[in-house]
């Protein structure tokens, strides 16, 4: 405390106007002296309000490699870039790194489950005492799973709920798999049923005169309490119900009679906008061309 007392914590926050466009910028090198040199090149804002200052360069731990293997660790040397930030910038970033955790039986890098959540959640929870921030764990809906299917909604479900209970309102890597390796519109469609069930969570409640409906119970009780022929049920079922679009909710006797999964109406209704959603950037005969070249002698390459 007494180290961290002499920080600035009233100007934690990048100057530029609009939290969406924050001086930042992430390396994947590892953290040493030829990442020093190259961190210390003056980086320009593309943000028309900021001024051609360094941004912060933020280490991001991996948990298990190396000799920092435990999570304080991870985060303490990962607060390196508010020292740059205050020699060339006068300011302090003011957010601490999140850490990754690795499998050790097989030496990789791994973006989900439980214990990269306690990372996460252990650096949003230093952040605050450091800087005194609400903090929030910025989780990804990330997975290590190379195709949609089990695996992928485990992982993308379990990261993205914490978030949302930590104050995260905005998630990358929807649609990706293998650590966003790997695109898949089946998965694009999952993922964007997931983050409908995670508004739903966030829509809460209502209560109002009108939710409550006192009127109209007093109204339909006495009359045996047939509230799904009543205007109200009509009214506010679609708000209230989460209704997903992919998720096979019959009971079992039902099913039995067209056994598809939520995988199958994912992969339907990925070929199905395929073929019929409005091309928004369409590309004429030359340029598909040019890709298709650029694809072919890239998997000559890489073969």
């Amino acid at each position: 405390p007494s180290a961290t007392s002499q920080i600035p914590k009233t100007r934690t926050r990048s100057r530029c106007p609009s939290r969406r466009c924050r001086r930042t910028w992430i390396t994947v090198m590892r953290w040493g002296r030829a990442s020093d040199d190259y961190s210390l090149t003056p980086i320009t804002s593309r943000c028309p309000a900021a001024s051609p200052k360094i941004g912060p360069v933020g280490a991001r731990r991996q948990a298990g490699q190396g000799p920092g293997q435990d999570l304080a660790q991870a985060v303490a040397e990962g607060l390196v870039q508010d020292v740059l930030s205050l020699a060339f910038d006068g300011d302090v970033f003011g957010q601490v790194p999140a850490p990754l955790v690795s499998d050790m039986r097989i030496g990789s890098i791994c973006e989900a489950g439980p214990d990269n959540v306690l990372a996460k959640l252990g650096a949003a929870q230093m952040g605050q005492f450091i800087y005194g921030h609400t903090p929030v764990a910025q989780m990804a809906l990330t997975t290590m799973a190379k195709a949609p299917g089990p695996q992928a909604i485990l992982e993308k479900m379990g990261n993205g709920l914490i978030g949302v209970l930590t104050g995260a309102r905005t998630y990358s890597a929807v649609g990706m798999l293998a650590s966003t390796d790997i695109g898949s519109f089946v998965q694009l469609m999952i993922d964007l049923e997931i983050t409908s069930y995670f508004q739903r969570l966030l829509d809460g409640i209502q209560v109002t005169p009108e939710t409550i409906a006192e009127q109209v119970i007093a109204e339909v009780a006495p009359t045996g309490a047939r509230y799904l022929e009543h205007d109200h049920t009509l009214k506010h079922f679609r708000h209230e119900l989460w209704l997903p679009e992919l998720a096979d909710r019959r009971m079992a006797a039902a099913w039995r009679a067209h056994p598809t999964t939520m995988l199958d109406n994912a992969r339907a209704k990925a070929k199905r906008l395929m073929e019929t959603a409005v091309n928004r950037c369409p590309l004429d005969e030359r340029q598909i061309s040019e890709i298709q070249r650029i694809l072919s002698t890239a998997d000559q390459e890489i073969a």
